[in-house]
């Protein structure tokens, strides 16, 4: 075999397995705000879409353009890992809008909690356990919550053994 057709092959060959071979970070992203003012939540969440499809295990997903059908699947996927709860009682989220990021295999999902009116003495639990069933200890969920005025932001990392995060208004 003659030198070029030898380094294509060689560079087929890398090229083949390194799409093979899935991303060695697993990881999501969330800000989670409240607004005083419109008495909502809004989460957005970052996840990488292998995962997100993979978990999802979806027949026909397009995550760069969502049928209502598979928004609604979204959403309870999400209310069965992501959950909320103010004073023990859950808060729904609905989903709200979503961009695919192709190129860095990233999905942007935004979710919305409405009509909740937070004050002192509230007790407000969120739950996050995206990815633990697929990917067990290296998947860690990073969160930055943002509560004013009674937290202006703090930020929480969720693991296999810690996935709730409380706070006492």
């Amino acid at each position: 075999m003659d030198s070029k057709r030898c380094i294509i092959f060689l560079l087929a060959g890398i090229l083949t397995l390194s799409a093979s071979i899935a991303h060695p970070i697993k990881l999501t992203a969330s800000l989670i705000e409240y607004n005083p003012k419109s008495k909502s939540i809004r989460v957005e969440c970052r996840v990488f879409i292998d995962d997100f499809e993979s978990s999802l295990n979806i027949d026909g997903l397009d995550v760069a353009a969502l049928t209502p059908e598979h928004q609604l699947d979204i959403e309870y996927f999400f209310y069965e890992f992501y959950r909320f709860s103010l004073n023990g009682q859950p808060l729904d989220l609905k989903f709200a809008d979503s961009e695919a990021f192709q190129a860095n295999n990233l999905l942007v999902l935004e979710f919305l909690i409405k009509d909740v009116k937070l004050k002192k003495g509230d007790k407000l639990h969120i739950e996050n356990s995206l990815f633990f069933m697929e990917f067990g200890e290296q998947q860690s969920n990073r969160m930055i919550i943002r509560i004013p005025p009674y937290v202006f932001e703090e930020n929480h990392i969720t693991t296999i053994d810690n996935r709730l995060v409380s706070y006492k208004l």
